[in-house]
């Protein structure tokens, strides 16, 4: 299903770019708004709505309320989700305003952006495939590795294009690791509570990465030392990630490992 935003990343760079270049970014945030209007508003009011049949055994019962389920491995991604969103939509937003500073036009950086599209698209199919094959976390930290290796392409000044390749593998699976993992750590009645706080989690590093790293590089005067700093964290997150341990929810069983 998230394909979907897989594609949206390829084409918006791509459409609003042209906006942006002849009428200014406002008036790309004017047209972002309307196709919401125009496309998703619609859509959504047309999707069918759940129905509970008379005969259902638990349709009078209570529904149990679940909780944010605080064991080791929960706590853990608690903690990766924020970092995991305050680092790469640092980097991600970051990266167009870079490559414009270092003397790439408008259209040219815009073009790079898309580029990260392609990336998380088939990441995105790749993750799915491989996390129900072998041991997820082993999977989500290898793939984490692309940002690490990102980072120090742009803090080197490499080429633009496989660094925002590689942002686009780390973009991909970030919030599709996280429902994953979630579900595995935690029983089921508690899903909804604990991916809700680990997504929210995730969402609060993703609105504040794009503002410290701003503030960081106009305080500085470059992009080094958020640069070096996102390398530490990301090599943390991979850390993390890598040391889950087997699954522990009831429903799944025993983890599969490499």
């Amino acid at each position: 299903m998230l394909v979907g935003t897989g594609v949206a990343s390829i084409l918006a760079p791509a459409l609003l770019g042209q906006v942006i270049a002849e009428h200014g970014w406002r008036a790309a945030m004017l047209v972002m708004g309307g196709a919401i209007l125009a496309i998703g508003l619609p859509v959504s009011l047309l999707m069918p709505r759940e129905e509970v049949s008379a005969g259902a055994g638990d349709a009078t019962s209570p529904r149990k309320k679940g909780k944010f389920e605080a064991n080791r491995s929960s706590v853990f991604l608690t903690l990766i989700a924020f970092l995991l969103g305050l680092v790469v939509a640092g980097l991600i937003v970051l990266l167009v305003p870079m490559l414009i500073d270092g003397g790439m036009d408008d259209r040219g950086a815009a073009n790079v952006a898309a580029q990260l599209g392609v990336a998380i698209l088939v990441t995105r199919i790749i993750a799915g495939y491989l996390f129900d094959r072998f041991h997820a976390p082993y999977v989500a930290a290898i793939l984490l590795l692309s940002p690490v290796v990102a980072s120090l392409i742009l803090l080197n000044g490499g080429p633009v294009i496989i660094a925002a390749l590689l942002l686009g593998v780390a973009a991909g699976p970030e919030v599709d690791m996280l429902a994953y993992l979630t579900g595995r750590y935690v029983q089921m009645e508690n899903y909804g509570a604990s991916y809700g706080t680990i997504l929210g989690l995730f969402c609060l590093g993703a609105a504040i990465g794009p503002m410290l790293f701003g503030w960081t590089v106009d305080m500085t005067g470059d992009y080094g030392l958020i640069l070096t700093i996102s390398t530490g964290v990301l090599l943390l997150v991979v850390f993390g990630i890598a040391v889950l341990g087997p699954y522990q929810s009831k429903e799944i069983g025993v983890a599969k490992t490499l």
